[in-house]
């Protein structure tokens, strides 16, 4: 696994401990086979993480993590429009892809930790947290292994910064 997915996984479940207020100890990363992605000490409990990443398309995705990966540079004029162009309905879109992750999610089983939880992070910049929250109550989870499922939603601007974790489990 590259290592610029897993510091991206590590960052996303930091940050959502961080949102949730918790104190945490790292432990480690996970083995990519049937654990978690990140494993914490939380008080007295380890809980890993398991985290995906929801992006209105998939050309967002495409779009971040080339310039992640170093495949190309961001451009000097400090700002670029979206592949995608012009997005239609993104607040459904966005709800539509978390649903997905979380169907993907739950058909796996971990193991190495006393809590598992899933973290969709919420790569949508124009996504307000009220639709957040409202995609959160109307995820249709199937029985599943995770303790808690949590969306994380990135601030927008005038929402205050950082992050908000919404749960919906």
């Amino acid at each position: 696994m590259s290592e610029v997915k897993r510091r991206h996984e590590r960052a996303v479940a930091e940050n959502l401990l961080s949102s949730l207020g918790k104190k945490y100890t790292f432990v480690r990363m996970g083995n990519d086979r049937d654990e978690p992605d990140v494993i914490f000490k939380v008080e007295n409990i380890t809980i890993g993480i398991e985290v995906a990443t929801a992006y209105y398309e998939d050309i967002d995705a495409k779009q971040a993590w080339t310039l992640a990966r170093g495949k190309r540079k961001f451009p000097k004029e400090g700002y670029e429009l979206r592949w995608g162009g012009a997005i239609w309905e993104p607040d459904q879109k966005m709800c539509e892809r978390i649903q997905n992750e979380v169907s993907k999610k739950v058909e796996k089983n971990y193991v190495g930790a006393d809590e598992v939880w899933l973290c969709i992070d919420e790569h949508a910049p124009i996504t307000r947290i009220e639709v957040t929250k409202n995609c959160a109550s109307e995820l249709t989870i199937p029985e599943n292994g995770f303790s808690s499922i949590y969306i994380l939603h990135h601030n927008t601007d005038d929402e205050g910064s950082g992050h908000t974790a919404v749960r919906a489990k």
